[in-house]
């Protein structure tokens, strides 16, 4: 399994932006995907999630 890290040394880079397209991409490949919380956190199922994180489980759910 390989693994890739995605960096950028500003915030709101386009990050999240980026992975999205490339899952979309790769939709028939198994993937997974990891973010700790940011800035930005929502209150989701009783839960604290990171927004570009519920974003993803909104997406690809």
């Amino acid at each position: 399994m390989k693994s890739f890290v995605f960096v950028s040394n500003r915030k709101n880079a386009g990050k999240t932006t980026v992975i999205m397209g490339l899952a979309k991409a790769l939709s028939d490949k198994k993937i997974g995907y990891m973010k700790p919380f940011g800035e930005r956190v929502v209150y989701k199922k009783k839960r604290l999630w990171d927004y570009d994180a519920a974003a993803m489980t909104r997406i690809f759910k």
